[in-house]
């Protein structure tokens, strides 16, 4: 407390004395974006000279915006400075230019205010998810661009000044240092020919509210630029957002539901629209309420809308949210088109169809996916299961006539080709691939007695994890029934009916099918399934949606998919979709505006799974969502008793009922944007830290144990049953400062800490200094041992006992290539063998297996199964460990990290070569299955 307050005194002392001198010393111009100084399109300066120029629509801050501002948008505007260039172009030793801004969205470069032709030139503005500062001087040439290490946040008030003083070059954000270098000195070239533009950069299409730009002919200290901070941060308007939310599902063709919550009772309003900013207003709250919920209809498809949020209060204060988007084509899970007609007649079958559907949706539970009728007639028994399901509905049928007579009568209702189709084949070699079909039943068994051919085909044919086969037949077929099935020798069917005419037939887990619940597969980080089936050569199982549309540009490096139980759980742009890992099928999907992680390398997924839940960080928050059904059952904070703006959710992990979390910095995070690769050991390679890491029940939220002592780094988190460890710095300048997202300075005060994982007790710690890590480091936790590997010009690769912290190995070795991920591999264990291209190692003694394992041709990481390993080499790509054979899916690209996972017995591929420039005829989400089987 006395620090701050000191702090404080000192900044207020320094805007007293240095409020004058900023705006008279050196001010070349200064412009407000006030209504009231607009003459025509022209806005004169309100200190120094020139004038601003706005071509386009002019959009003024409503009045609950609080400060004067214009929105730009680039697509719209172009918002010119004129009448400056010769005093930039005298400028000599010294240059700022600092502006008051709120970034509406980010793409990967825009401008605030900048003067470039080609590589020169000067631009502040920011770089995907930071604020950047950029100079050409004539001592270095080309342009450099120097980047803030935290993230900006979309909808807030930002002070952001750069400053170059002819040595040192500089950027403030907030009133405090974000960067600073000396990589280009001299003196500034401000190329004369160039237009000083306002919200711009070449083809990238930004969005800002600007409220006052000033340029400087001298570089302003830091005192002043502080001071200048502070004299204006008590105007600022103060950042809404809910509680939660808002959450947007989507209801039908045309219709969506918001819900948010927030900290007290108000009365909120919904603004939205085509454009931004949005001010038609679609909705209000009838009286003061915490929880609200909206609906939105007369949407068109495939298009982008715009809402915010008002609040208002008793008090009668009204504030804005920030401008949030969606994509009308959000969902692609919308409720199945409906059934409505009868196209066959009524006779003396009509009842027994609806009654035999309505039981077996009852009893089996299935109501969503891929159903597949056998000897299906003319599809009455489809008929009915589809007019009281989702499900989508496949009719085989040998017999041309019914099958003519069913599509036939089918798409007289508008049902055919929509939610029922048929295939003229018998039940004999089934034309569909393994796993497919979550409900399997048959029209014929149940009109005539008449059995599939083969029960072992139909076994094939049907999903695990939860398929069911629901068979019924006339009384006097019963006995028949039974004999029927036979079980094809594996033990995850089990039959749970047989009498009475009805066989109900439900199939488990594929034994030895593994499962992938964290970004590296498991809690220690192995990123390897164990699934004992994916090796060999590989065939298309099913292939679709998620497209590239709602997917997050693939540089970015997303979190990986996550799967388990025959769902596969995927994270779009700002997007969450559960699907079913065997057929595609997306069972629901949820737009959450404030859902998004980036640079896995760097930092860890925000998302994990087990029997109790679905849990997701979403901001300052971990989610618990149903797996089944995509409702949010649970919202715990990472820091409780602190400020929401303060800490987001950072590491998370499950273990034996236990949440593991850590409390992160706001701004520390890596958000990402359009064209982020996060493949440089610049601002892109900083390790983001964590103050604190906790456990939680997952059942309850109940916080179990809390440590914090040094900068916990989170891509060095793993755990096992009983302990949970990391690397952390405890640098007292680090822990003293502000910045979470850190570089070299890690490698000061380095120690290696294993934590009792019931009790958060320190079971050891070791004083240990590792080679670099400018590129990666990462920690992996396999049978007793832990392995960290760094990056410098080489990989260093650590054995540790997981028991002692004492060293067991080490190995130093080269990379193949210091671009496309190849220097910054995560490495992968398979049993007792650790795979750290381009070599493999033993786990426990760290002797060299093999050396130059198979090169991978581009960017990602791997992914191992018991006897496999798939990547990205230049396509969709398995490694089979037993014939030591290499083989690509050719034509599909993944993405530039991690979204093929060997899980379930199968391949998943989740679509995520969103925004590639290469020459991949197909992006699309996919599903392999191996040719040959066990």
């Amino acid at each position: 407390m006395p620090y701050r307050f000191m702090t404080l005194l000192s900044l207020s002392l320094a805007c007293l004395l240095h409020a004058v001198t900023v705006r008279a010393e050196g001010c070349i111009a200064r412009w407000r974006f006030e209504k009231d100084r607009l003459a025509g399109n022209s806005l004169p300066a309100a200190e120094g000279q020139g004038a601003i120029q706005i071509t386009g629509p002019v959009t003024w801050g409503a009045a609950e915006d609080a400060l004067p501002c214009l929105y730009i948008d680039q697509r719209d505007n172009k918002v010119e400075v004129q009448g400056v260039g010769e005093a930039l172009s005298a400028l000599r030793e010294g240059f700022s230019v600092e502006a008051w801004v709120n970034i509406d969205k980010t793409t990967e470069w825009s401008g605030i205010i900048g003067q470039l032709s080609g590589n020169k030139g000067w631009q502040l503005g920011y770089r995907q998810s930071n604020f950047s500062f950029g100079v050409s001087t004539e001592n270095v040439g080309e342009i450099r661009h120097f980047r803030a290490r935290e993230s900006l946040e979309w909808g807030r008030w930002y002070h952001v000044v750069g400053t170059h003083d002819g040595k040192e070059t500089r950027l403030y954000v907030n009133g405090r240092l974000a960067n600073a270098s000396q990589a280009c000195p001299g003196r500034m070239l401000a190329p004369a020919d160039a237009p000083v533009l306002i919200g711009t950069r070449e083809d990238f299409y930004g969005r800002l509210w600007v409220h006052e730009i000033a340029l400087h002919s001298r570089a302003l200290s830091e005192g002043e630029v502080a001071a200048r901070f502070q004299e204006k941060q008590g105007s600022l308007p103060t950042h809404i957002r809910p509680k939660l939310g808002p959450i947007l599902t989507r209801l039908d063709e045309s219709s969506v539901r918001i819900r948010w919550e927030t900290d007290r009772e108000c009365v909120s309003e919904i603004l939205w629209g085509e454009s931004a900013p949005p001010t038609r207003s679609a909705w209000k709250d009838a009286s003061p309420t915490n929880r609200h919920e909206a609906i939105l209809t007369g949407l068109e498809d495939k298009k982008i809308y715009h809402y915010r949020l008002r609040f208002s209060d008793d008090s009668g204060a009204v504030r804005l949210s920030r401008i949030f988007e969606f994509d009308s084509s959000l969902d692609y899970a919308a409720k199945p088109s409906p059934v409505r007609g009868e196209p066959f007649p009524a006779d003396e079958l009509s009842p027994i169809y609806s009654r035999v559907a309505e039981r077996i949706l009852a009893e089996t539970g299935v109501h969503r996916g891929y159903c597949l009728v056998l000897d299906a007639g003319k599809g009455r028994l489809a008929h009915a299961l589809a007019e009281r399901s989702e499900l989508k509905v496949v009719c085989l049928e040998e017999d041309r006539a019914l099958v003519d007579a069913g599509r036939t009568a089918l798409d007289q209702i508008g049902a055919y080709g929509t939610r029922i189709t048929f295939q003229r084949a018998d039940s004999e070699k089934l034309p569909f691939p393994d796993y497919l079909f979550n409900l399997i039943v048959s029209d014929g068994a149940l009109v005539s007695g008449k059995l599939p051919k083969s029960s072992a085909e139909v076994a094939r044919a049907l999903r695990p994890s939860g398929g069911v086969l629901a068979l019924e037949a006339p009384k006097e077929s019963a006995e028949a029934l039974k004999a029927w099935w036979e079980n094809p020798s594996a033990p995850e069917f089990t039959v749970e009916k047989t009498e009475n005419g009805a066989l109900r037939v439900r199939r488990g887990d594929l034994p030895g099918g593994g499962e992938w619940t964290h970004q590296y597969a498991d809690p220690g980080n192995t990123a390897c399934s164990l699934d004992q089936h994916v090796k060999g050569n590989l065939e298309v199982l099913w292939f679709g949606r998620p497209g590239p549309r709602p997917m997050v540009d693939r540089g970015t490096r997303s979190p990986a998919p996550l799967s388990r139980n025959g769902m596969l759980f995927v994270q779009g742009d700002r997007l969450l979709f559960g699907m079913d890992a065997y057929n595609g099928s997306i069972y629901w999907s949820v737009n959450v505006p404030e859902l998004r992680r980036a640079n896995m390398p760097r930092d860890g997924s925000n998302m994990t799974l087990s029997d109790d839940g679905l849990f997701v960080a979403v901001r300052e928050s971990c989610w618990k969502f149903d797996p089944e059904s995509g409702e949010v059952l649970a919202v715990w904070p990472a820091a409780p008793e602190t400020p929401r703006d303060d800490f987001d959710w950072g590491y998370i992990a499950l273990v034996g009922g236990q949440l593991l979390g850590s409390a992160v910095r706001r701004g520390a995070l890596f958000i990402g944007a359009d064209g982020e690769w996060y493949d440089r050991t610049d601002e892109e390679s900083l390790k983001v830290t964590s103050d604190t890491l906790f456990a939680l029940s997952s059942k309850t939220g109940e916080r179990l144990w809390e440590y914090r002592k040094g900068l916990i780094i989170n891509p060095t988190i793993c755990a096992s049953e009983t302990a949970v460890y990391f690397l952390e710095s405890r640098n007292p300048s680090l822990l003293a400062g502000e910045d979470r997202r850190i570089g070299d300075e890690l490698f000061t005060d380095q120690f290696q800490v294993a934590l009792d994982i019931r009790t958060g007790k320190v079971l050891w710690e070791k004083s240990v200094r590792f080679e670099g890590g400018s590129w990666v480091l990462y920690q992996v936790y396999a049978k007793d041992t832990l392995v960290v590997l760094a990056t410098t010009d080489k990989y260093h690769l650590h054995g540790i006992d997981a028991r002692s912290g004492d060293s067991l190995w080490e190995q130093h070795y080269s990379w193949r290539k210091d671009n496309h991920g190849g220097s910054m591999q995560h490495p992968v264990v398979i049993e007792g063998t650790i795979f750290a291209e381009p070599n493999a190692y033993e786990l426990r003694t760290g002797k060299l297996v093999r050396e130059n394992i198979p090169q991978r041709d581009k960017c990602g990481t791997m992914s191992g199964a018991a006897n496999a390993i798939v990547c990205r080499d230049y396509y969709h790509t398995i490694w089979d460990l037993e014939t030591d054979t290499w083989t690509q899916l050719e034509g599909v690209r993944a993405g530039c990290w991690l979204n093929i996972l060997p899980v379930g017995g199968i391949v998943v591929a989740p679509e995520a070569s969103s925004g590639c420039f290469c020459d991949h005829p197909i992006q699309t989400s996919i599903a392999f299955l191996p040719k040959e089987k066990d």
